[in-house]
C-alpha cells in the first residue's frame, strides 16, 4: 500500500509549507523540489496500475512501501518534535534534525526514481499487455444513488416463500432460507420482507442482523428495538419482546445465522397465539436451516447460464440493449461467475469501468477464466480481481471497510472523517478533501463492491459490505500489513506479532509488546481499558483513535501526549482546555454523559479542526476570549460542521469566525424550549446545513430567518408544531424549507422575500394543507418569482 503513505507524507509535506510559523524557513526550495519529486513518483504509481504488468512491479512497490512507511514516521516524529520545544535552543536544535531528515529522504527518492526510470523505458511499448482501467480515478459518474435489489433467477423462489408466509397452517412457523455466501439469501428476504402484501398481511415486521460474532444480549436488544444503553437484563429484555408479539401477527426476519446456538437461545421467546405468525432465518450453513425447520428449509440454487447473463445485462445496460459485438463475450463472463450472483454484481461493477469495447472485454473474460476451476466457491477468487483493478486512492479506502464489524451499518460521516484522518486522498484543485472522498465510496458504490443502507433527503446516510466482501478487506489488509483486527481468534496479536499499521478492536484484551515500529490508527468498537497502553512507543504517532464507546470519568492525560491525532472519538465527563495540544487534530467526536458542557476557549486555537459533533448541548465561547487570553483575532477556517450547538452560542462574533461553515445542528436549550419568537438574523455561513436535533420547539409561534446562506434546512413538523408564522427574508440560497411543515395543524403564514428556490416548496406545503381541508393558510412572495 505505497501509495497510501506516499498521499500521507505529501500531507505532511504541504503542511510545512503553509505553516505559520514557518519551521523551514531557511530550506523551503528543498522542502518544494522533495515534494514535487514525491508527488511525481506518486504520479507514476498510479499509471503503473494501469500500464505495467503488476507482478514485475510487486518488489518495487514493497520496497517503496517500506522507504515512504519509515519515512512518514520519522517526519511525523521529528515534525513533533518542532512543535513541542518548549525553548528557542531546543526548536532551533530539532529544526536542524527535522531538515537532516527530509535531505535523506530526498536521497532516497531520487535513487527510486532513478529506478522506475528504467522500467519506464524498457516497458514503454508493453502497455497493451495489460487490461486498461478504463474510467475516473475518483467517481466521475454515477448510475444509481443506491444498489437495487435485483431478483433475477429468484422469481420462482420469491413466489414459494410468500405463499409460506401468507398461507396455512395457521401455527407459527420458521421458513430457513438456506445458500452459500453471495448467492441471492438475504436480497430474496428483504424483496419479501418489503412486499406490500406482506406489510398488510404482517401487524408486526422486525428485521435483525445476527452474524458470525453471536451475542445474545446484541440480539434481544435489536429485536426489542431498543438502544445498547439501556439497562434491562437479557429475561427483561425477552419478556418485553414476548409482551410485545403477544397477540399479534408479526414476522421476524434473522438474517445470516452462522450457528444453532443462536436460533436456540431465542426460539422460545417468539409466542405462537396460531394466527399465522412467521419466522425467516437465512443461513449459508444447512445444519443451522434443518435444525430450525427440519421439513422445510428452503435452497438457493445457483443461476443458470441464461439467468447469470441476464443478471450481468440488467447490471450493465439496465433498459438498453447490448451491442452486438459484446454479446457473445458478454455471456461468456457471466458464465465463467458460475451463477453466483455477487460475483456477477461485482464483475459488472468493474465492467462499468473500462471502455465498452471487444478487446477490453476479452482481456477481462481471460482474466477471470484463469480463477475458475469449476468449484462454485473459486467464483469468491473473482471478486478479488476487482479489488486488484481499483485505482490506487481507492484500494486504501476499500480496505478500511475491514476495520468494521461484520454486518455493521457505517455512518458514511464517519466512514469520510477517518479516510481524510488517514490522509489516503490526494488533493485536487476546488475540491476539499470530504468531497473527493465522496466521489471515493461513490466509485466503490458503482463497482458494487459497497451497498447503500439508509439514504435520507436524497444523500446517503449508512452503507454496509457484504460479508464475503469484508472478508476480502481482511485478507488483503493482512497481506499488507495494512491492518489488524482483533477478536477471540487474533493469536498474532496475542502473542505481540503483528505488524500492522492499524488495529481494529471487537474485544477488550490486555496489550500485548507489539512487534511493530509505529500505528497509526486505533478503532475500538467494544469496551476499551487500555490507556495505558498509549504510553507505549508504537503510539506515539498515532493519527486515529476512536474509544467512543467506553465511558471514561475524566480525560485521559495518555491521550494529550498524541500530538499527531487528527480524529480523536471518546465519551468523557467534560472537555479539558488540554485539548489544545492536540494541534494536529481535524475531527472530534464527543459524547459527554454529563448533560450540557461549556467548551473551552482554546478550541479556538485549533487551526486544522473540520469537523466538531457533541451528542448534547454544548455551549461555544465567544472567540473574544482568545483575544483576552492574548491569541489575538482567531477563526476556524477549515471547521465544516459544528454540532450540537447551543442556540445562546450563535452570536455574531462566533458564527463570523467560522467563514466556511457547511453543517451547523442547532440543539434546543431549556430557554429556547419556551420560546415563542425566535429571530435568526445572519446566523449561517455560506453554503451551511441547519439540521434540528432533539424535539425542536414545542412553543415557537414566530421564526424570522434573515439573510442568511443556508442551502438546506432540515427538520420535521414535530420539531415545531406550534409554529403559526414563519418569514424568509433573503435567504438566497436555501433551496426548500422542510415539506413536512405541511403537517403543522397551526400554520397561518409563510412569507418568502429574496427567497427564490424556496418558493415552490412552500406551495407545494399550501397544496399540501389545502388537500386536508386548511384553506386558511396564506403565502406571501415577491412579485418577481
Amino acid at each position: 500500500m505505497a501509495y497510501a503513505d506516499i498521499t500521507a507524507l505529501l500531507e505532511n509535506l504541504e503542511f510545512l509549507l503553509q505553516s505559520d510559523p514557518h519551521p523551514i524557513l531557511h530550506y523551503k526550495e528543498q522542502v518544494e523540489s522533495l515534494h514535487d519529486k514525491v508527488n511525481l513518483l506518486r504520479g507514476f504509481l498510479e499509471e503503473s496500475e494501469k500500464r505495467y504488468d503488476r507482478g514485475s512491479m510487486k518488489h518495487l512497490d514493497l520496497e517503496i512501501r517500506d522507504v515512504f512507511y519509515k519515512a512518514r514516521k520519522v517526519i511525523d516524529s521529528k515534525l513533533l518534535n518542532v512543535y513541542a520545544a518548549k525553548s528557542a535552543k531546543s526548536w532551533k536544535k530539532a529544526r536542524r534534525i527535522l531538515r537532516r531528515s527530509l535531505r535523506k529522504l530526498t536521497e532516497k527518492v531520487d535513487f527510486i526514481l532513478k529506478k522506475l526510470n528504467k522500467i519506464s523505458q524498457k516497458r514503454k511499448n508493453a502497455a497493451s499487455a495489460d487490461l486498461q482501467a478504463g474510467g475516473p480515478v475518483l467517481g466521475g459518474f454515477s448510475r444509481r444513488v443506491y444498489m437495487e435489489n435485483h431478483v433475477v433467477g429468484l422469481n420462482n423462489d420469491l413466489q414459494i416463500v410468500k405463499d409460506q408466509l401468507t398461507q396455512s397452517p395457521l401455527r407459527l412457523e420458521t421458513i430457513p432460507i438456506v445458500g452459500m455466501g453471495g448467492v441471492g439469501k438475504t436480497t430474496l428476504a428483504r424483496r419479501l420482507y418489503e412486499d406490500p402484501s406482506i406489510v398488510l398481511h404482517f401487524h408486526v415486521r422486525l428485521w435483525v442482523t445476527v452474524s458470525q460474532d453471536f451475542q445474545i444480549r446484541i440480539l434481544l436488544q435489536d429485536l426489542c428495538q431498543l438502544g445498547n444503553d439501556n439497562e434491562m437484563n437479557n429475561a427483561d429484555l425477552a419478556e418485553h419482546l414476548y409482551k410485545s408479539l403477544k397477540g399479534r401477527r408479526y414476522l421476524i426476519v434473522l438474517d445470516d445465522i452462522w450457528c444453532t446456538e443462536a436460533w436456540d437461545a431465542v426460539k422460545s421467546i417468539f409466542p405462537d397465539d396460531n394466527n399465522g405468525s412467521r419466522i425467516i432465518l437465512t443461513s449459508r450453513l444447512k445444519e443451522v436451516a434443518v435444525h430450525a425447520n427440519r421439513e422445510k428449509p428452503h435452497h438457493i440454487k445457483l443461476l443458470d447460464p441464461v439467468d447469470s447473463w441476464k443478471l450481468l445485462h440488467q447490471k450493465l445496460f439496465v433498459d438498453e440493449r447490448c451491442p452486438q459485438e459484446l454479446e457473445e463475450v458478454g455471456k461468456e463472463i457471466a458464465a465463467k461467475c458460475q451463477g453466483l450472483p455477487l460475483a456477477i454484481v461485482v464483475v459488472a461493477g468493474y465492467l462499468l469501468k473500462i471502455d465498452r469495447t471487444r478487446d477490453c472485454w476479452d482481456n477481462f473474460a481471460d482474466s477471470v477464466a484463469s480463477y475458475v476451476t469449476g468449484d462454485p466457491q473459486q467464483c469468491l477468487d473473482i471478486i478479488a480481481l476487482s479489488y486488484n483493478q481499483l485505482p490506487p486512492p481507492l484500494k486504501a479506502c476499500f480496505l478500511y471497510f475491514g476495520a468494521f464489524p461484520e454486518d455493521r451499518e457505517i455512518p458514511v460521516s464517519r466512514l469520510i472523517y477517518l479516510w481524510v484522518a488517514e490522509g489516503f486522498l490526494k488533493q485536487v484543485t476546488g475540491k476539499s478533501l470530504e468531497e473527493i472522498a465522496e466521489e471515493c465510496l461513490m466509485d466503490l458504490i458503482d463497482r458494487n463492491l459497497i451497498l447503500v443502507r439508509r439514504v435520507s433527503y436524497g444523500r446517503i446516510k449508512t452503507c454496509i459490505i457484504h460479508d464475503i466482501l469484508r472478508d476480502l478487506c481482511l485478507r488483503e489488509a493482512e497481506k499488507e500489513h495494512f491492518m489488524h483486527v482483533v477478536n477471540h481468534n487474533s493469536h498474532v496479536f496475542h502473542e505481540g506479532k503483528t505488524n500492522a499499521q492499524r488495529l481494529s478492536f471487537h474485544m477488550d484484551c490486555s496489550f500485548p509488546i507489539l512487534s511493530t515500529t509505529h500505528i497509526d490508527s486505533v478503532l475500538c468498537f467494544s469496551r476499551f481499558s487500555m490507556y495505558s497502553c498509549f504510553r507505549h512507543s508504537a503510539f506515539k504517532l498515532l493519527k486515529v483513535l476512536d474509544i467512543i464507546r467506553s465511558a471514561l470519568n475524566c480525560f485521559p492525560v495518555e491521550i494529550l501526549q498524541l500530538g499527531n491525532l487528527r480524529f480523536l472519538a471518546l465519551s468523557v465527563t467534560e472537555l479539558p482546555s488540554t485539548i489544545s495540544h492536540l494541534w494536529n487534530l481535524q475531527t472530534l467526536v464527543l459524547n459527554i454523559y454529563s448533560g450540557c458542557t461549556s467548551l473551552p476557549w482554546k478550541l479556538w486555537t485549533m487551526q486544522q479542526l473540520r469537523h466538531l459533533h457533541f451528542n448534547f448541548c454544548s455551549f461555544l465561547p465567544n472567540p473574544a476570549g482568545a483575544e483576552i487570553n492574548g491569541q489575538g483575532d482567531l477563526v476556524l477556517r477549515n471547521l465544516q460542521t459544528l454540532s450540537k450547538l447551543s442556540f445562546s452560542s450563535c452570536t455574531m462574533q462566533v458564527i463570523a469566525s467560522l467563514p466556511n461553515l457547511k453543517k451547523l445542528g442547532l440543539y434546543e436549550t431549556a430557554e429556547a424550549h419556551v420560546t415563542e419568537k425566535l429571530w435568526l438574523d445572519r446566523v449561517f455561513p455560506s453554503g451551511s446545513d441547519w439540521e434540528q436535533y432533539e424535539e425542536g420547539f414545542s412553543r415557537l409561534k414566530y421564526l424570522l430567518i434573515d439573510e442568511t446562506d443556508l442551502v438546506h434546512w432540515r427538520a420535521t413538523s414535530t420539531q415545531f408544531p406550534s409554529l403559526k408564522h414563519l418569514r424568509l427574508f433573503r435567504c438566497r440560497c436555501l433551496r426548500e424549507v422542510p415539506l413536512d411543515f405541511a403537517e403543522i395543524p397551526y400554520l397561518q403564514i409563510i412569507d418568502v422575500y429574496g427567497s427564490y428556490d424556496a418558493v415552490r416548496s412552500v406551495m407545494q406545503i399550501k397544496q399540501e394543507q389545502e388537500s386536508v381541508g386548511n384553506d386558511d393558510l396564506l403565502v406571501r412572495f415577491d412579485s418577481a418569482v
